[in-house]
């Protein structure tokens, strides 16, 4: 019994030595693996994650401020509107009129100006800024421009052209006719009254001999028509 137990722990001891030889070379196999390609492809991993781009670049979105826009008139005469104001610095202003839009850059001091083009009738016109980074403000407050040539309606009923009056009964006469309502009427550089339906109606006092009468209708875009009159008055 005792020689079957001695050869059965030498066979066992040279089994465990064998295990412990078959791990530890693996180990060590396993060990310079590691130094020889591990650690280099973890430092390139490293490298990739960290790599300057490689994360999603996040941009914050600036507040911009719409333009600035200066006074327009509300009525025209003139085919084309100067359109000016401030806004940021070296930005693009955007200006829309009705179904059009034009662009223009804004100096080191944040002043623009540009010319748009206006159609017969209201015109609609706002902008907006835009930096160089995209951004995009609000719009402005919409301005309605109206823009007209047309020549205004005026006649005169009272006195005819080329009339004569005779007598101290007839030296004090009225000016009377009638021209679009919201019109200016001058006579003689004074202003006459408009009632509600563009009719006036205007004192005038005739000096001796021949009296020259210029009567003038001005629209608000600044259209004007003229009729002078001569008159001879004779006391």
């Amino acid at each position: 019994m005792r020689t079957y137990k001695s050869r059965l722990s030498e066979v066992e001891n040279k089994n465990a030595i064998k295990s412990t030889l078959i791990y530890g070379g693996l180990t060590l196999l396993i060990i310079v693996w590691l130094i020889a390609f591990g650690i280099p492809l973890f430092s390139k991993f490293l490298n990739i994650v960290n790599k300057p781009g490689s994360a999603p670049v996040v941009t914050s979105k600036q507040t911009v401020l719409p333009p600035n826009l200066s006074s327009l008139p509300q009525f025209t005469n003139i085919k084309t509107a100067t359109v000016s104001g401030t806004a940021m610095a070296n930005a693009t202003v955007k200006i829309f009129t009705n179904n059009s839009s034009t662009e223009t850059q804004t100096d080191q001091n944040g002043n623009f100006s540009t010319y748009v083009n206006l159609t017969n009738g209201q015109n609609t016109i706002y902008a907006q800024t835009v930096d160089s980074n995209g951004n995009t403000s609000s719009n402005t407050s919409p301005v309605t421009i109206t823009y007209t040539n047309q020549v205004p309606n005026l006649t005169i009923s009272s006195p005819q052209n080329n009339q004569t009056f005779y007598g101290s009964t007839q030296q004090n006469i009225s000016i009377q006719g009638s021209t679009d309502p919201n019109n200016t009427i001058t006579i003689n550089d004074h202003i006459a009254i408009l009632d509600g339906g563009g009719n006036f109606n205007y004192p005038f006092v005739l000096q001796n001999g021949q009296n020259t009468i210029k009567v003038i209708s001005t629209d608000q875009a600044g259209n004007t028509k003229e009729i002078d009159l001569t008159v001879t008055f004779n006391p």
